[in-house]
Order: C-alpha cells, then structure tokens, then sequence
C-alpha cells in the first residue's frame, strides 16, 4: 500500500472529506488529492500535521508498520522513514517527468503525421531508413490508449472503438424534499440495439446491487434510481446492461462515484467556548455559558434556520434559536432564473449564550446540547456535546 493509499484509507476512517481534512491542517483540497493519487507527497511539516490530525504515528503513515514507540524527539520522524519518503518522493518525481514526457511527445506526434502527409513518400522512406516506422505506430497506439482512458474518464465513450457498448451517456441529479434522498436520471444510447433486446441499468454500493429496468426512447435507454443519502451509498458505480431474447447480458461500467454524500451533507461541530456544567453536592446541577456551534454548507445544501437545546434527563429544559439573520447570505437571490448568483457564504461560527441557572436534576447521568440546523429542503442536521 502507497502513503497515499495510507492517507486516503485513515481519513475514511476518520469519516473526514478531503475538503476537512484539508482544512485542520492548513492546505488545499487539492493538495490532499494529488496525495491520496500519489501524484505528489506531502513534506515533513504537512507530514506531521496529518499524522497528528489522523491518529497515527508519522513513522506509521510513511512505512505502514504499526509501532508502540513514539515518534522520535521534537516531532522529528525516524531516519528510516526519512529515507523511505525520500524514495516515494523521488519516485513519484519520476512518474511525473514520464507522463510529462509523454504528454509532450503527443503534440510534437500529431506535427509529425501532419508533416508525413505534406511531405509524402519520400519522408515515409526517410523514417523506414531511421528505423522510426516501429516507433511511431507505438506511440500511435498509446496515444489511442490515453484517448479512450480519458474519455472514460469524463463519462463518454469513442463511437469507433468497437468493444464499446455505449456510444454515449449522460446523468443528472436532483436532491428530492427532505433532503434525505437524491434521484439519479440515467440515459444510454448504445451503439447498435437488435429487435427485442431489453435494458437496464444497475447501481452498486458496497453490497447493494439495485437493478432499474430500462425505457426505449429514441433509439437510447432511461431509467432512474432514488439513492438514499446514507452512509453506504457515499461511493458506488453505475453500469449499463443490454439483453438480448436468447438471454445473453452484455453489460459496460459507465461512472464511479467517490465521496458523494459530501455534496449534499451539512457539516457541524458543537463545542464549549465558556459554557460549563457542575454537579452540586445534593444532586443537582449548575449549568450555563456560551457553545460555539461552527455550521459549514455542502454544493446542494445550505442551513435556513437553527436552534440550540439544553437537555437534562432526555427532557430539553431549554431553546434558544439562532437569529435569523445568520442565515442570510446563504439565502438565493433573485427568482430562481438563470442569472441568478450561488450563495456567497460557505459556513459560519455562531455563539449562543445559555443563562447561568442551578436545574434539579438528581437522577441525571449527563447533560446535553443539541444543534439543529434546518437546510433549504426541509432536512434536519444535528450535532451534540455532553457532560457527564
């Protein structure tokens, strides 16, 4: 397993997105990305803040190898796991100066051929003569190569490679009321349909398999999934299945999604800035001060309204709301049309101060407080903070 794989599978664990975990250690998402893909390695300093903020020892994350010994002195990271960073940096570098070279040779190619069509027989004889010809038809398969695996990746595909079953796709999502669940809207055209072949669709999500059954349209295929948004559709594919009468299934996988639930999850942390909770000799409790309640929104969602709860043996003994004008630079503007600007604010910090008062409260193991934010389709988010 890379470092990169390393970070990725501890900040999964972690339940962070990359956009958080990029957050508590100062960089940019995209920095945590091209980490977790290897295309670059973080330096000691990002090194030790990730290590710290993931749980881990920095020996730990570079090798892989669990240790009960702490790590070395001032923060400094043991000379064997310095000399293993340095060769996955040095290697990485590596890769890096190849897919640049490579990515140099494809235009200086393209000139090439352009020029072997001006020129004519005489430059082919020329090549022949240099030995060339082989390397050129390798570097034309690898071109096509590089062609289809970046049509893959933006979610098409070449109509002239014949293994192929799709010619094209597309897909949208629309997040249902409640936020609670996301409807995707799949269409397929594939390259060629016989008479009385059938079509599906299938989204797999660890170990859900949903099949969809297809609607002719067009010479194409539609169907739709309603996905709920919990944990165990965060990352899932989505495939195309194509039937014949005799019974034969070809199926293509279309897209993968990774992370999907950060679009439409509202992030929130509950912390005491002054509030305290002490437990008097008799039983009860003195309670009060200030919580600090940091709110962060997703693409899809943003918080309309909120409210803070202070609750003693499952009763909420009291609510405070938060005011109304937090929220309004997550408000649309305008009516809805298509000049229409997102909303400017991406998250917030709000204080909410709880009045210093004596509760009692004898049978009480904890004390509570609960956030609750309402996003703009009516969906609840909550976030709590306890003393025993």
């Amino acid at each position: 397993m890379t470092i990169g794989e390393r970070i990725a599978l501890l900040r999964k664990r972690a339940g962070l997105s990359q956009e958080k975990l990029a957050a508590l250690i100062g960089v940019s998402r995209q920095a945590i990305g091209k980490w977790e893909s290897n295309l670059s390695l973080p330096g000691i300093d990002n090194l030790q803040e990730l290590a710290r903020v993931l749980g881990v020892s920095c020996d730990e994350l570079i090798t892989g190898v669990s240790t009960t010994q702490p790590d070395a002195p001032n923060g400094q990271v043991a000379l064997e796991s310095v000399k293993s960073l340095l060769t996955q940096q040095t290697e990485t570098s590596r890769r890096a100066d190849r897919r640049r070279f490579l990515l140099g040779l494809i235009p200086a190619l393209l000139a090439c051929l352009l020029a072997l069509g001006a020129v004519g027989f005489s430059c082919v004889l020329f090549f022949r003569a240099q030995g060339l010809e082989d390397e050129l038809a390798a570097l034309s398969g690898r071109i096509s190569a590089l062609q289809g695996q970046l049509a893959a990746g933006i979610g098409t595909n070449d109509p002239s490679d014949s293994a192929a079953l799709v010619a094209d796709y597309s897909c949208s999502y629309t997040l249902l009321p409640g936020g609670k669940a996301v409807r995707l809207q799949l269409e397929a055209l594939p390259k060629s349909v016989a008479a009385g072949q059938s079509a599906s669709f299938s989204l797999i999500a660890g170990d859900q398999n949903l099949v969809q059954p297809a609607t002719a349209e067009g010479g194409g295929f539609r169907a739709e999934f309603e996905i709920p948004l919990t944990g165990e559709y965060n990352d899932f594919k989505v495939s195309f299945l194509l039937k014949d009468t005799a019974g034969n299934t070809e199926q293509e996988l279309l897209f993968t999604e990774s992370e999907f639930l950060t679009r439409y999850t509202i992030w929130l942390s509950l912390d005491p800035d002054t509030f305290a909770a002490a437990r008097q000799s008799d039983g009860s409790w003195i309670i009060g001060g200030r919580m600090a309640l940091s709110v962060e929104r997703s693409e899809e969602l943003y918080p309309v309204a909120g409210s803070l709860e202070l609750v003693i043996e499952g009763k909420t003994v009291q609510r405070i709301p938060l005011e109304a004008a937090t929220f309004d630079e997550f408000a649309d503007s305008g009516d809805g049309g298509a000049d229409d600007q997102a909303p400017v604010a991406t998250g917030f910090i709000s204080y909410t101060d709880f009045p210093i008062r004596q509760y009692a409260a004898s049978g009480a193991e904890e004390i509570t407080v609960i956030a609750r934010i309402t996003d703009n389709k009516g969906g609840e988010h909550t976030a709590s903070w306890s003393a025993a």
